[in-house]
């Protein structure tokens, strides 16, 4: 993607949703409707009713139905657990009175839907399928409808005149929300429930393995198919307590099973599958069980011939095939499947007893010869016993109907010409399975050297300079086979399957799958992106009471203690820093569109702050229990500050540090101890002498305080917005503790600046200073000599008049005493 030289160039035509679909055809030169749909938890039904349609007007004579989902955007869950639609606990318990939510899941799968004509393994036949839309709901969109579902199975049984209440098994799209389940349940009591006799089962597979959503009909789609293929119905897990609302649970007119229960006896194989869409999309389907079922056959060894790109691709074939019982059928769809000339060959001999030979490799090719032996009752014995392949018998009985012996198991009078039928129907087999004979010579016929020398029976020939194959009366089948996958390896296209009984399509029911005996060559290595695009979350926790943040206590602003933003920022850089696997201490970071959209107040308890760092944009978002506190972007650079600004000595006249945090106290700023740090500045504030304390929280603060102490105003400020900020600590690597540096201002350019920091375009926001307190007041009451007052009033009097003609300032009253 990120090489732009690289062709083919997949960026946009091969990674775009509206045009996955057109790529799949292209690559395969498929020439039918090909588009792609998206209707939320309804796309793959959706998907797989526009193929239905088009194969039925005509369009196309298959149709491949894809459909995926990945849980690759954080995002998205996020918002589905904002909607409270996701299970708390990790489960969906679908239907039963805990449900509170789904699970999120993945899956990727594809269907061939074909014609039956064309078909050589049906796994169930679509009877019917369909789709509505609920348009404008007032119980909003993301809510499902009742009525446009009821409204739907109308249609669908109305159109294929099928009565509901003959579905054996139907599979819900529930998953376990709290409304949508019981939405469901009702409209599918209320139309598959009337008049049926037994209670109808009623499952969902995303009890088992959560929600695909877009690509979940097709969860369901393999349980169902599993289920017919084995005539069992399979349980849903996490139900205990039907859901309270849901009466068909409750009277026993539906039933969820919870362990594996048989196909319902004498049933009507028919299944029918929900499919309901996230925003208002209904889709329903009608499946019937394909009931071809296996017959007993016959008893030949079969021969399977193999070809692959790859060695191990065949090797695994054949080990494939001899880890199974016999199947004919099965050996059949391979053949048929794998029959192309591939670089690499193999072929396996497989019986009911188990696997008689196997070969794999590539051999020099070699012409074949057949030599007639003479006439003798082993050469007779051989025909009677090839006569259990039909392809032979045929042959021998087109041969002269006299030979009859040879089927009927009776004695040959004359070998001569029972002989001659052998070999003559030898011969026209070879030529049916495509193995060509260079040769057919008696004994006494000189032949070629570097022939294989096909004989019947054990008086073959064997002369120097020839390989012999002969057709053993022990077992002549197997010989002939063992000879046919031979020749396959010498590079002939022998056709062995026309040996057996011809294998009817579709097969049976119950017949291995193939698809996974083919294997993908993954050689080709495209670029991935290996960064991870989500982001690093670090938990950061600050207890002022610890010596690693005990000078925190000296940030006081407004008489609270406050996180200085140069907090913030060294707690950033210290996590990317890990983040990234680089020296704290002697890398180079640059911070920019640094935002402070609260102040954090800190206090003595813990305050724990959540760090989040992505990889790709370098962002970040500090976040405390409160919300979003910071953010900006933070990155590595090569080079330091540039220090751009001339060079300036303090002037004589300047502000001491005394007047500086002076004049910081009457403004807010009630800084102490290690936030003291700037030693005297300039009356014009563009040089000012700091003090190096080994501490980058501080520095940066006090760079900061320069900035704050030449605002043209009293108002308390605090930075609320820093556009750039480059901090180098190498250039700091040797300098002593206590040691003293200039920082420089420039108002015009916005930049304040030092050996080892620089930072750029810092905006300020105005905070309330908090209300001081009350004022003390004074009155003056005249008091006569002689008066009687309160004892309370008395006392204030008396002490009054002490102390104007006392020269103290404090007074202790020992005892207050009456009478």
């Amino acid at each position: 993607l990120l090489m732009p030289t690289r062709r083919p160039n997949f960026a946009m035509s091969g990674c775009c949703s509206s045009i996955l679909a057109q790529r799949v055809s292209h690559y395969f030169r498929f020439v039918g409707p090909s588009y792609a749909l998206d209707s939320a938890c309804c796309s793959t039904l959706h998907a797989l009713e526009h193929a239905y349609r088009a194969l039925r007007e005509d369009k196309c004579e298959h149709a491949i139905v894809a459909g995926g989902q990945l849980c690759l955007n954080d995002v998205t869950t996020l918002n589905f657990k904002r909607m409270e639609v996701l299970s708390p606990d990790g489960a969906c318990k679908v239907f039963d009175e805990r449900a509170n939510g789904y699970v999120r899941s993945e899956t990727i799968a594809a269907i061939h839907l074909q014609k039956s004509r064309n078909a050589r393994r049906v796994y169930a036949q679509v009877l019917h399928v369909k789709s509505n839309f609920d348009g404008y709901k007032e119980t909003g969109i993301s809510a499902p409808s009742m009525e446009g579902q009821m409204e739907l199975y109308g249609d669908v049984y109305g159109d294929c005149m099928i009565s509901p209440s003959s579905v054996d098994f139907l599979e819900a799209h529930g998953t376990g929300t709290r409304v949508g389940d019981v939405l469901e349940a009702l409209g599918v009591d209320a139309t598959f429930c009337k008049g049926r006799k037994e209670p109808l089962p009623v499952g969902s597979v995303k009890s088992l393995v959560g929600h695909a959503e877009s690509a979940s009909f097709f969860s369901s789609l393999v349980k169902v198919l599993i289920s017919m293929e084995n005539e069992q119905i399979l349980p849903n897990i996490h139900f205990a307590t039907p859901r309270r609302g849901i009466e068909g649970l409750e009277n026993g007119r539906m039933v969820v099973p919870v362990e594996v229960i048989p196909w319902p006896d004498n049933g009507s194989g028919l299944v029918a599958m929900n499919n309901i869409g996230f925003g208002g999309t209904n889709a329903h389907i009608v499946l019937r069980r394909f009931n071809k079922r296996k017959s007993e056959g016959d008893s030949l060894p079969r021969l399977v011939c193999v070809s692959g790109r790859t060695k191990q691709t065949v090797r695994d074939v054949l080990h494939d095939i001899g880890s199974r019982k016999l199947d004919a059928e099965f050996c059949g769809l391979v053949q048929r499947a794998l029959r192309d000339d591939h670089p690499h060959r193999g072929f396996i001999i497989h019986s009911k007893l188990g696997e008689v030979e196997r070969a794999t490799g590539v051999r020099r090719r070699r012409a074949y010869c057949l030599l007639f032996s003479d006439a003798s009752d082993e050469v007779v014995e051989i025909g009677r016993k090839l006569c259990e392949i039909k392809l032979f018998a045929n042959g021998v009985k087109r041969t002269d109907t006299s030979l009859e012996t040879l089927v009927t198991g009776g004695n040959a009078k004359d070998l001569a010409p029972v002989s001659v039928a052998v070999q003559h129907s030898f011969v026209d087999m070879l030529k049916a399975v495509n193995l060509p004979v260079s040769f057919s010579n008696g004994h006494k016929i000189s032949l070629p050297q570097d022939l294989i020398v096909i004989s019947l029976g054990s008086k073959g020939m064997a002369q120097n300079g020839f390989s012999q194959v002969n057709i053993s009366v022990d077992d002549p089948v197997v010989c002939l086979l063992k000879l046919l996958g031979g020749a396959y390896l010498m590079g002939y296209s022998v056709r062995p399957d026309r040996l057996y009984p011809l294998v009817t399509w579709p097969v049976s029911r119950g017949t291995p799958m193939i698809s996974h005996l083919i294997k993908w060559n993954h050689d080709t290595d495209w670029f991935t992106l290996l960064q991870n695009r989500r982001a690093t979350g670090h938990e950061v926790t600050i207890v002022v009471k610890d010596k690693a943040w005990s000078r925190l206590s000296d940030h006081v602003i407004d008489g609270l203690l406050v996180n200085p933003a140069a907090g913030y920022l060294y707690t950033i850089w210290e996590q990317f820093s890990k983040m990234a696997n680089v020296p704290f201490a002697s890398t180079c970071v640059f911070f920019e569109n640094v935002k402070f959209l609260n102040d954090a107040l800190m206090f003595p308890a813990p305050s724990e702050f959540h760090l989040t760092i992505s990889k790709i944009t370098h962002k970040f978002e500090l976040h405390d229990s409160r919300g979003l506190r910071v953010t900006g972007s933070i990155r590595t650079v090569t080079n330091g500050p540039e220090i751009f600004l001339r060079h300036f000595d303090v002037e004589k006249e300047h502000l001491s540090s005394d007047d500086i945090y002076k004049e910081l106290r009457v403004r807010g700023y009630n800084y102490s101890g290690s936030f003291c740090e700037l030693e005297k500045s300039s009356l014009s504030g563009e040089v000012t002498q700091i003090k190096w304390q080994s501490n980058w929280v501080t520095l940066i603060d006090g760079l900061l305080q320069v900035r704050l102490l030449h605002e043209d105003t009293r108002e308390l400020r605090l930075p609320a917005v820093i556009d750039y900020l480059t901090i180098n600590p190498p250039k700091f690597d040797n300098r002593p503790p206590g040691a003293n540096h200039l920082v420089r201002l420039s108002r015009t350019a916005g930049v304040v600046s030092s050996e080892s920091v620089e930072i750029r375009g810092v905006s300020t926001v105005s905070l309330p200073r908090r209300n001081a307190p009350d004022p003390v007041t004074e009155i003056y009451t005249f008091v006569p000599l002689q008066t009687e007052l309160p004892t309370d009033v008395a006392v204030r009097v008396f002490v009054q008049i002490f102390l104007e003609n006392a020269r103290t300032f404090g007074v202790k009253v020992v005892e207050v005493g009456e009478g």
